[in-house]
C-alpha cells in the first residue's frame, strides 16, 4: 500500500466538533444540577417552615398542660365544644399569615377533655395545616 503523499498524518488530539460536542454535554449536566439544587433550596424551605409549625403546635400543648389560660374572658376549659384563637408562641420565620387554634369539648367523666390544636400558616402561595389532637384531664 502506497500512502498518498497529499495526505497529511492525523495528529492526535480532539477536533473542535468534538470540543464542542463535549461542552455542550457538560452544560446539560451542570443545568439539570443547578435545577436540583434549587429544589432542594425550596424542600428546605418548606421543611422549616413545616418543622416550625410542629414546634409551635408542642409549645401550645405543654402551655397547656401547665394550666396556661390563653384569655381569662373567653375560658378555654368549659362544659361545651369550644374553639379559640391562641396567641402565638414560637411563631416560626419561615412563614407568613401564622394562626393557631385550641378546640376542647368535654367527654365523660367529667374533667377529661379532647383537645384539637390546629395551626395554619403560609409559605409562599401554598396554604398548610398542622394538626394536634389529644386528651387532657382537668380535675
Amino acid at each position: 500500500m502506497a500512502c498518498d503523499p497529499h495526505r497529511r498524518p492525523r495528529e492526535s488530539g480532539f477536533t473542535l466538533l468534538e470540543a464542542v460536542v463535549a461542552l455542550a454535554v457538560l452544560g446539560i449536566v451542570l443545568a439539570s444540577m443547578l435545577t436540583l439544587l434549587a429544589q432542594h433550596a425550596a424542600v428546605d424551605r418548606r421543611l422549616d417552615a413545616h418543622l416550625g409549625a410542629i414546634r409551635a403546635l408542642e409549645a401550645h400543648h405543654e402551655a397547656l398542660r401547665g394550666f396556661w389560660v390563653p384569655d381569662p374572658d373567653e375560658p378555654l376549659w368549659r362544659n361545651e365544644k369550644v374553639r379559640l384563637k391562641l396567641p402565638p408562641i414560637l411563631v416560626p420565620e419561615e412563614v407568613d399569615g401564622f394562626s393557631i387554634w385550641a378546640e376542647t369539648e368535654p367527654l365523660l367523666p367529667n374533667g377529661l377533655y379532647k383537645v384539637r390544636l390546629e395551626t395554619k400558616y403560609r409559605l409562599g402561595k401554598q396554604h398548610f395545616t398542622q394538626v394536634l389532637e389529644t386528651h387532657f384531664w382537668r380535675g
